[in-house]
Parts: C-alpha cells; sequence; structure tokens
C-alpha cells in the first residue's frame, strides 16, 4: 500500500497529507453552511413557535464553533510542521548539498569546491562549458487530443532518444496554447559532442547557467513555431523537469502551468503566477541535487515510489511516477484539483516530436 501524499503549500506555509488538507478543506465549508444556518434562523425565533426552531438554531451554533476550531487545530498543526521541515532543511539539508556538491566536483576531476554548497560546486566542475545543441522534426501527428489532469500529461513525456515533444492547439477565438514535454538525461557523461541532455547540463542547470539542454528545448519550440503570446504549459521528468522549472521562469514564454518529476529543480525559485507541480519520491535521489530548496510559489508533493527497497532506478523512473500522479488527479484535496482546472479542455492539435541532430 502506497504512503500518503504529502503536499508542501507555496511558501512552504503548510505541510500535510492530501487527506488533512482535504480535511480543512471540507472542515471550512461546513463551517460557513453552519454559520449560514444560523443567520436564516436569526429572524425567526421572535415568533410565538420560535421555541421549535431554538435547539436548531443552539445546535446549528454548536456545530459551527466546533468546525472552526477543529479547523484552527489542523492549520495550526500544518503551520508547525512546515517551521519544523524549514529547520531540517536548515540543519540537515543545506550541509547534505555542500557534500553532494564536493562529490560532484570530485567525480568530474573539478577544482577545489568553492564556498556557498552545491551550485558554485556544480559551476566549479564545468570549468569552461560553451552549450550548443541542434534539432530537427522526425514526427508530426494530427488530431492529437489535449491531455487531462496530471497522470496524463506525465505519461505523455518522452523517451531520451527522442526528448522534445510539442503539442500545439487553437482555441475557437483562434489563439495558442502549447504543452512542451521534455525527457530526462540521455547520457551521463560529459563527452563533447554528446547528447545535449548529458550530465553537463545537469551541473549547468544546477549552477544557475544555460545547458544545451535548455538550448535545445527553446529551438524546438522555434521549429514549432511557439509563440510568445501563447499558453505555455511546460512538462518534464529528471533533467527534463529542471529545463522545464527555467523556461517556465525565464520570461521569455506566457507561462500557463509547471509540471516536474523527479527534477533537481531546488536551486531554481518558481515565482511566477502560474500554477506549479513540483512530484518528487522521497526513495528519489535526484530531485536532492538540486539542492535545499528555498520558499516557492509551487506546490511540491512527496511520496514514496512502489519501487522495492534499494532499487534507485525504478524509484526515478517515469512509469512510477504515472502511478503518483494518477493519485494526485485521484485525491479529494480540492487545491491540487485546481491546479489543472485552468488548462484548456476538449481541444485538438498537432504534436511534433524532436530529437538532436549532429553538427
Amino acid at each position: 500500500m502506497s504512503e500518503a501524499l504529502w503536499v508542501h503549500t507555496p511558501g512552504g506555509y503548510r505541510v500535510a497529507t492530501d487527506e488533512v488538507l482535504a480535511l480543512m478543506e471540507w472542515l471550512e465549508r461546513f463551517h460557513h453552511r453552519a454559520g449560514s444556518l444560523c443567520a436564516d434562523l436569526e429572524p425567526h425565533l421572535s415568533h410565538a413557535w420560535a421555541p421549535a426552531l431554538a435547539q436548531a438554531g443552539t445546535t446549528a451554533g454548536e456545530l459551527e464553533d466546533w468546525s472552526r476550531w477543529i479547523s484552527s487545530s489542523l492549520d495550526t498543526y500544518t503551520r508547525e510542521v512546515a517551521a519544523h521541515e524549514r529547520t531540517r532543511t536548515a540543519l540537515f539539508d543545506r550541509p547534505r548539498d555542500t557534500a553532494l556538491s564536493a562529490m560532484s566536483a570530485y567525480l568530474t576531476s573539478a577544482g577545489p569546491l568553492t564556498k556557498g554548497g552545491i551550485t558554485p560546486g556544480a559551476a566549479a566542475a564545468l570549468g569552461d562549458y560553451l552549450p550548443r545543441a541542434h534539432v530537427e522534426e522526425v514526427s508530426l501527428q494530427r488530431d492529437t487530443t489535449i491531455a487531462r489532469g496530471v497522470a496524463e500529461r506525465i505519461a505523455r513525456i518522452p523517451d531520451t532518444d527522442t526528448p522534445i515533444r510539442i503539442d500545439t492547439y487553437r482555441h475557437p477565438d483562434g489563439t495558442g496554447h502549447v504543452e512542451v514535454f521534455i525527457a530526462g538525461t540521455a547520457e551521463f557523461n560529459r563527452d563533447s559532442g554528446g547528447s545535449a541532455f548529458d550530465m553537463s547540463s545537469n551541473l549547468a542547470l544546477v549552477a544557475g547557467l544555460s545547458s544545451a539542454s535548455m538550448i535545445a528545448t527553446q529551438k524546438a519550440m522555434a521549429a514549432a513555431g511557439v509563440r510568445r503570446t501563447e499558453s505555455v504549459v511546460f512538462v518534464g521528468h529528471s533533467q527534463g523537469g529542471a529545463v522545464a522549472a527555467r523556461l517556465a521562469e525565464s520570461g521569455r514564454y506566457t507561462t500557463a502551468g509547471l509540471i516536474t518529476i523527479g527534477a533537481p529543480t531546488g536551486s531554481v525559485p518558481i515565482t511566477g503566477n502560474y500554477p506549479a507541480l513540483l512530484i518528487e519520491h522521497r526513495d528519489d535521489v535526484v530531485p536532492l541535487l538540486g539542492g535545499a530548496r528555498e520558499d516557492t510559489n509551487a506546490y511540491v508533493v512527496t511520496a514514496r515510489s512502489d519501487a522495492l527497497p534499494g532499487d534507485v532506478i525504478g524509484a526515478h523512473a517515469r512509469e512510477g511516477y504515472v502511478t503518483t500522479a494518477q493519485r494526485i488527479d485521484d485525491s479529494p484535496a480540492q487545491q491540487l484539483q485546481r491546479l489543472t482546472q485552468s488548462f484548456p479542455e476538449g481541444l485538438s492539435g498537432e504534436t511534433r516530436v524532436f530529437r538532436e541532430q549532429e553538427g
């Protein structure tokens, strides 16, 4: 049986399971209804038959007070958990990030680690990094129906041999909507002339620099005819999630949404006014490589994968995240449901898939 979905709300103000958030939402609606009932009964209590309503009014008032007290207690609980998480991050995550940065520098034969944690370490490991990328379109599919919810979108993230998928749609009024799906790391080395989705790009993204994988995605978007005025939803796995977050925050596009899975996005501040959902498995080591997360406008949902203990690949696999995403789609917490409710539905468009091109 899967563990609970833990939700970190934007700004880090609340941390709770989705069931607790759903209960808080229900209690909020309940005490508003109880309060409305009390207000409706008040004008009638002066009538001769008022005693028949007195008990109903008293009960409604008690229920309103009770639900407000429970809701307030849960709110305090979720805020205290969030404060605990911030303390844990300061005491444990930041020292861990420095250790990860040192290991990264060592494994890539970089110079001594500079102070400041994983971002300077990644920059040191890169050295003279000049990102380049070329892409070519390999397929065009028409009559693509727009995805619904989170799980369907994650399922559309392509394989690493064709790492970029772009779905384009037209609203009845002629305005455009685009959804960009970006795969994860294709090569775990730093060979010059290799894949744009390699370890050098991972390090560049963590360091806050432009990466070959970012350039490849932007070139694919240009080739697909994506305009600055069109709304764009970015969806990415692993390194593709880091690319998605960086492009969503770049200001170059009209970002309408962001969904990442298993991505090292801790060092990427999500500050835009759009729905953002970062999904991480607690037994997936890749999100740790992004460093300690600062305050973010994104919802961060964490869960344990269904992978066997010690199965690092299984915990990071896209397929496992599809299962977790389906749990988010089915969650009783309306806050999670609303994340994709602003996305358009019922549109039909075209799908273009891109791969890297040598040269």
